[in-house]
């Protein structure tokens, strides 16, 4: 299978569980394509998340609301279909920090948690349930039988110290073998990588999670979390850093991540009368009653090197990155761009980012 991956508009965003906005502020409504698979091309199967201005998923758009364009020329929507769609299934990674500290009311929360995702996902999305503490056990693999997954999140107990950059890369690991197009990890920590019980260290970990192609939702329980190393996590993956400041709030934060991905847009592109040995930028248009303007982001290719240029809107070069995704021998890399496109007052909110398409 070859994928054409795409960086999130938003990359690592912070979310409080107080109106899920970020820590300087508001956030603006975000546009983001998570993926581009081209499994069946000429068929394009691009993943849209669209978040309204406090962060929270926006439900209801048909494809009448969705354009697309390759280098500004309009290419035409073959389909259309949502997260909910049981032919489009998700698969979740649940990783939890099982450290001694989480003993008590944390760890029975977080299991609650964790069930009421699993119990919000659709009939044929798959499950794995993941711990990490003194060492990582995968305590259910990817299923989507919910009385399975409900009796593995029961069993986890708290104990041990915090092997938390191990956890990230199992996570990884565990996540990138999913028979999905659509993956997620959902990570649990209330402290710091402590014990010296991690094989790896915090740039590794980083390292191994950045060219996944796959978003964190991490949820930082308390007040002794490394919030840096968990906000650059969810940077490095395009995802989110949720802060939960009392046990009590994980299950609506669960419950938020859970409708985030029932709630993705699937739009299928037609790209029969694109030339597939070039370099193209696809750009997805959503429009709705927003004022606000996304985020650009770019992919394209660098010969050589498993790396990838950060790029502004004019194509000029902002630093060096081991973002580099290896698809069949192909080196697909991304290129992070910043700057902003504003609409009409019907605002036409945009993500757009270049493909290489395999030769």
């Amino acid at each position: 299978m070859v994928r054409w991956f795409l960086a999130s508009i938003l990359a690592g965003a912070l979310i409080s569980i107080t109106g899920l906005a970020g820590a300087g502020g508001q956030q603006p409504d975000q546009v983001r394509i998570t993926a581009v698979d081209n499994q069946a091309y000429p068929r394009l199967r691009t993943s849209v998340t669209v978040l309204d201005e406090s962060g929270r998923p926006v439900a209801g758009l048909d494809s009448e609301a969705f354009k697309v364009a390759a280098d500004g020329k309009p290419v035409r929507v073959s389909g259309f279909t949502t997260g909910q769609d049981p032919n489009v299934p998700a698969a979740v990674v649940l990783a939890f920090d099982t450290s001694g500290s989480m003993d008590g009311t944390p760890i029975e929360q977080a299991r609650q948690a964790g069930k009421a995702l699993a119990g919000q996902l659709g009939p044929t999305d798959q499950v794995a349930v993941l711990t990490f503490s003194n060492t990582v056990q995968l305590a259910q693999d990817f299923t989507s039988d919910r009385g399975a997954l409900v009796t593995a999140i029961d069993r986890i107990a708290a104990a041990g110290n915090t092997a938390l950059y191990d956890g990230v890369g199992a996570a990884v690991s565990t996540a990138a073998r999913a028979p999905a197009q659509r993956r997620a990890i959902v990570l649990l920590s209330d402290g710091k990588d402590e014990g010296g019980v991690s094989h790896s260290d915090r740039g590794a970990s980083l390292a191994a999670a950045q060219p996944a192609g796959i978003p964190f939702f991490v949820v930082g329980l308390g007040q002794s979390i490394d919030q840096g190393y968990l906000q650059d996590l969810a940077n490095v993956t395009r995802g989110q850093l949720f802060l939960a400041p009392s046990p009590e709030v994980l299950q609506s934060l669960y419950e938020t991540i859970g409708t985030t991905l029932r709630q993705q847009y699937i739009v299928d592109v037609d790209a029969s009368a694109l030339d597939p040995a070039s370099t193209r930028t696809l750009g997805v248009e959503v429009n709705h009653g927003w004022g606000n303007a996304p985020r650009s982001v770019a992919i394209r290719s660098l010969p050589g090197g498993n790396a990838c240029h950060a790029a502004d809107d004019t194509g000029r070069d902002g630093g060096r990155h081991a973002c580099g995704d290896w698809v069949r021998g192909r080196q697909f890399s991304l290129s992070f761009g910043r700057g902003w496109r504003f609409g009409s007052p019907r605002s036409r909110r945009r993500g757009w980012g270049r493909l290489l398409a395999p030769a």
